[in-house]
């Protein structure tokens, strides 16, 4: 049931992002929302339902977004198992350690995603445009991962406490 909640909130998550960030000026220049999330199944979810949710919420930005087929895939995979490696090495439970990886996710995929522009296209570089957008990501980055995992977590213990609610309902009107 876990799985389906972990769903729900990706694809709510797809959808602000593709949909309402870039219509709103004053979240304009923020980074990948699902970033947090990959981030958060690495920590707290089971590896293989993260690897499952986070292909499908890769492919899912891919075709929403209209990147490259399997950017977001890699993107969201590398930074999915990056986490799980860090867990093994640091308390990862820690709401302060947060803002740090997110950081570090936000640079990762705009690297790539600069790697991808600069392979394929001809545009010339504003060297002083990127500065400024990567500045506002790693900004806003840091204000709102813990916030993020604070929220992932509240839903993720809500939904638990709602689901073990109803199957004692149920298992008291069975009796």
């Amino acid at each position: 049931m876990t799985f389906l909640l972990n769903m729900i909130i990706g694809l709510a998550l797809a959808v602000f992002q593709t949909a309402l960030v870039p219509r709103v000026p004053v979240l304009r220049g923020c980074y990948d929302l699902i970033l947090p999330f990959v981030i958060y199944q690495g920590i707290f979810r089971p590896f293989g339902q993260s690897v499952l949710l986070t292909c499908a919420l890769g492919f899912m930005m891919g075709e929403l977004s209209g990147a490259t087929v399997g950017l977001y895939v890699i993107t969201y995979l590398w930074v999915l198992i990056a986490v799980r490696w860090g867990v093994r090495f640091f308390h990862m439970g820690n709401y302060y350690l947060a803002p740090l990886l997110l950081v570090v996710a936000v640079l990762f995929e705009n690297a790539l995603f600069g790697l991808r522009v600069m392979l394929h296209s001809e545009a010339a570089f504003d060297a002083d445009r990127l500065g400024r957008m990567l500045a506002g990501q790693v900004g806003w980055a840091l204000i709102s991962a813990p916030l993020c995992m604070m929220l992932l977590n509240a839903l993720h213990h809500g939904w638990a406490a709602w689901i073990s609610h109803l199957s004692a309902e149920k298992g008291n009107g069975v009796s």
